[in-house]
């Protein structure tokens, strides 16, 4: 059957609306990132004194495309996945991943405010795992897409507290 009320949105929407956001949501975050675009913002990141757990830069160009992938997934089975209550709450998660995604670099390198962006990381560890959590009752697939962003967001939040205590980023 493709009933829509029955399967969620049709894959072609889904997948363009489930990429489209996810796109977003980088874009965005790319903004106030540490890149070539941002040389200010790359000195300051590189003057910070971070703990020896830090990743070397590489990681962090390997790890969110994989993570970014699994979001647009996850995105795109909630999508198609039949209308309930459960079905909204997790898609309701996961665009709260997804600006809390966007909105993480801006405060943290943006607004050079570690703390502000400890606690918005602990936030979006939250919201996160209640995606996990309710996921498994819409779709499996979905929810275990959505433990990449548990595990590097709960590592995120101990790196930005670390940071945020070694550094006088008062101003």
């Amino acid at each position: 059957m493709t009933d829509m009320k029955r399967y969620g949105l049709s894959p072609k929407l889904a997948a363009c609306l489930a990429v489209g956001v996810v796109i977003g949501a980088l874009a965005v975050g790319s903004r106030a990132s540490p890149s070539p675009a941002n040389p200010q913002t790359r000195r300051w990141y590189d003057r910070l004194h971070k703990p020896g757990f830090t990743p070397p830069a590489p990681v962090f160009a390997l790890a969110w495309p994989l993570i970014q992938t699994a979001q647009a997934y996850s995105g795109y089975r909630l999508l198609r996945a039949k209308s309930s209550p459960d079905r909204r709450t997790a898609l309701a998660l996961w665009g709260a991943n997804q600006v809390g995604i966007a909105g993480w670099s801006e405060v943290f390198f943006g607004q050079r405010a570690p703390g502000w962006a400890t606690a918005g990381s602990a936030v979006l560890e939250g919201s996160a795992i209640g995606l996990v959590a309710v996921g498994q009752r819409v779709d499996r697939r979905a929810a275990t897409a959505g433990l990449p962003l548990v595990a590097w967001v709960g590592f995120a939040t101990l790196l930005a507290e670390e940071i945020w205590r070694r550094n006088d980023t008062t101003g």
